[in-house]
């Protein structure tokens, strides 16, 4: 993961003591200094390094704060410092060899303005210890004159008397070490442990967790379109209500949310989510019915049509409109899907049903992404459990209609459940946790990491079928699903892309 992708999937996990607006917008100046060059880079860098300097005062003059949220601040301030550390490094890269003092030397810019902040941003005094002492990186040792460059002991000496003299603050917590005795020595372990673990999430390394997290949402997704099928027990019909499904499901999720948060949705939040909550309650009721006229691989990969719809509807509603490239994939996945619903197996009234019911659901999920990444940002205070358990709680009322408006027939026969089997009850537990590991996956990695998951789940469900159903696989079905598949890595991809400067 690149350290842009980074400070935003961790920049949502310090609410509602620090915004994600609080942090360095590390894309951002990054466009500038590719596109702009240095002179408008140095302003952008410099009121970022002035608004990280302000919020870090301002909280450190709060007697109120815990300890948790003191080490909070410690974490926000070595996560911006690095960030700054490393635009400032892509710029004297950029800038290559310039001429200091007669000679051609790489440009110091990065290694001065480090020992900037290290002065301008010292660490809370009572978390402070030798262990925890935050040294200057390798790269800092880097020349500012031709005496540092002839003797690399030297160097790493004045790195260190540069980061002592400017934190003098830390000097005095080493006597305070020696003084306090054991207990002191163990409150300081730990604070040390945990910034260590930290900073072995700033290696940028996918650790055992997160990466089975993935594997585990990429079998759920894989296999939810057969499951949903499999659940009709080999009949041309669903035998349920689908909207009881997706509405259990809400109430389920909208209890653990309050549950885990501590805290109860209210009136308000939920009527500002509900054009949310109504929008997800057809997708995912539509995403079964669908499954009526169109087997389980046709639905998943008509689905990556969200990914086109979501690209298209940023750059007419938001502000963060896709780039060349990400244009360019989302034209190779729409080729894709339509020569997949062309060659793909069944034809006439019962297909052109199913992928209208497909459309239809996908457009009310782009919608609902789309309405729901400005409201977030309007609501920065409210955590992210307490958001998926208010979205819910919005969810419920439509799936309430749905049952007695479309099936009153079978409600008023048999009641909410009838037609529900186990596997009914395990499609129900497997969307729940397929929701809030969706979730998950936003807040450590991305949104668009999400959608290539998606996208590559198109060869899990299509490979699944063939094994569960016993049906032929298809050179050319295989293509065009890695060519969807290819398309979305390039959507990713393409993120992070911006043109060089003429």
């Amino acid at each position: 993961m690149k350290y842009g992708e980074y400070v935003r999937s961790v920049s949502g996990n310090y609410m509602p003591l620090l915004a994600p607006s609080d942090f360095v917008q590390y894309d951002e100046l990054k466009t500038i200094l590719l596109r702009d060059g240095a002179e408008l880079f140095y302003n952008a860098w410099e009121e970022s390094f002035v608004n990280l300097c302000s919020k870090v005062k301002e909280l450190s003059a709060d007697s109120a704060l815990t300890k948790d949220q003191r080490d909070t601040l410690i974490e926000f301030q070595y996560i911006n410092r690095e960030a700054l550390r490393k635009l400032m490094k892509k710029h004297d890269k950029q800038l290559g060899l310039i001429d200091i003092e007669g000679g051609l030397r790489p440009s110091p810019q990065q290694a001065i303005r480090t020992r900037m902040m290290d002065c301008a941003l010292p660490l809370l005094q009572e978390h402070l210890s030798s262990a925890t002492r935050l040294r200057v990186t390798p790269d800092i040792e880097n020349a500012l004159s031709p005496s540092n460059v002839s003797s690399p002991s030297r160097r790493r000496a004045k790195s260190r008397d540069i980061m002592d003299s400017c934190h003098p603050i830390q000097q005095a917590s080493q006597a305070a070490l020696a003084t306090h005795g054991p207990d002191t020595q163990g409150a300081d372990a730990t604070q040390a442990s945990r910034l260590r673990r930290h900073m072995d999430k700033l290696k940028m390394e996918v650790p055992l967790a997160p990466a089975l997290g993935i594997s585990v949402f990429f079998l759920l997704v894989s296999f939810q379109p057969i499951l949903a099928d499999l659940t009709k027990g080999g009949a041309g019909q669903i035998p349920y209500i689908e909207a009881t499904v997706i509405g259990g499901e809400a109430v389920v999720s909208c209890f653990l949310g309050m549950a885990l948060s501590r805290s109860l949705v209210t009136p308000r939040n939920v009527l500002r989510y509900s054009p949310v909550g109504v929008l997800r309650a057809v997708e995912d009721t539509l995403s079964i019915v669908c499954l009526n006229y169109i087997d389980p691989s046709l639905y998943a990969t008509l689905a990556q049509s969200r990914l086109v719809l979501t690209g298209i509807g940023a750059w007419l509603f938001l502000k963060k409109a896709p780039n060349k490239l990400q244009f360019e994939a989302m034209a190779t996945i729409t080729l894709g899907l339509v020569a997949f619903s062309h060659s793909y197996g069944g034809s006439g009234d019962s297909k052109a049903i199913g992928i209208l019911m497909v459309a239809v659901a996908v457009v009310c999920k782009v919608a609902a992404s789309i309405y729901l990444d400005k409201i977030l940002k309007e609501d920065g205070e409210l955590s992210v459990i307490l958001q998926s358990a208010t979205i819910s709680a919005g969810t419920i009322v439509p799936t309430v209609l749905y049952s007695f408006l479309v099936d009153w027939d079978r409600l008023s026969s048999g009641g909410p459940f009838v037609g529900w089997s186990g596997l009914t009850a395990i499609l129900l537990a497997k969307i729940l946790l397929k929701n809030w590991l969706s979730n998950v996956i936003v807040k450590q990695f991305s949104a668009v990491v999400k959608y290539v998951i998606y996208a590559v789940a198109v060869a899990g469900t299509y490979f699944l079928q063939r094994v569960l159903y016993q049906e032929e696989v298809t050179l050319l079905a295989v293509v065009i699903i890695a060519i969807i598949v290819h398309g979305a890595y390039c959507y990713a991809d393409g993120k992070s892309w911006v043109p060089k400067p003429e």
